[in-house]
């Protein structure tokens, strides 16, 4: 990209996404970039399984019971290896893929008490859908989020890389938290990196 900005901070990835988010809707309304993507993107789908350990307790079901039933039905762990004619193959138990998918899912395992019963994990455990960022990038042992960009036909590079001097001013926290770069790729070599 011709120009990338990032923006540095040590604040969490939460807070960073929200701010460069801000930064990058003021880019795009300005009309000045044809192309601009931010590459920190909460957009990892997440499934948070919460264990109620009281009821568990009051149930005779220990922790190790119910995260070896989530472990085996989700994990697709290896257990073991059998031979078949002359081919060896892995055994890796775990359920049908549309039956990990779905979180409701989640609710219709199984795990033994110690009196032998089986129990739903339903009355046990309850989920929530979050979503994560893909990747959680650093630079220069900083949280960063970079900006890529590419201006418009007709906006010269110093005016699009002051326009961003002056919304960064505008819109980023105070310097002490936050520090920004941009950086030009070279027409003689476009994949420089900084």
């Amino acid at each position: 990209m011709p120009i990338q900005l990032a923006i540095q901070t040590t604040s969490d990835h939460a807070e960073l996404a929200e701010v460069s988010d801000h930064l990058l809707q003021a880019i795009r309304k300005s009309g000045k970039f044809i192309f601009s993507a931010n590459n920190l993107k909460f957009s990892k789908p997440q499934i948070h399984v919460d264990i109620d350990r009281d009821k568990a307790g009051e149930l005779g079901i220990d922790m190790e019971d119910i995260a070896t039933t989530l472990s085996v039905m989700l994990g697709e762990g290896y257990i073991s290896r059998f031979s078949y004619k002359g081919e060896s193959y892995d055994v890796i138990p775990q359920a049908n893929p549309e039956q990990r998918i779905d979180r409701a899912w989640l609710e219709r395992y199984y795990v033994r008490s110690a009196s032998g019963d089986s129990i739903p994990l339903s009355a046990l455990v309850t989920t929530r859908l979050d979503a994560e960022p893909r990747s959680l990038n650093q630079f220069n042992g900083l949280n960063t989020a970079t900006i890529s960009l590419v201006p418009m036909p007709g906006v010269a590079m110093q005016e699009a890389l002051d326009y961003l001097d002056s919304l960064q001013e505008q819109i980023l926290p105070p310097a002490s938290a936050w520090t920004t770069a941009a950086r030009r790729a070279r027409s003689c070599n476009p994949a420089t990196h900084w």
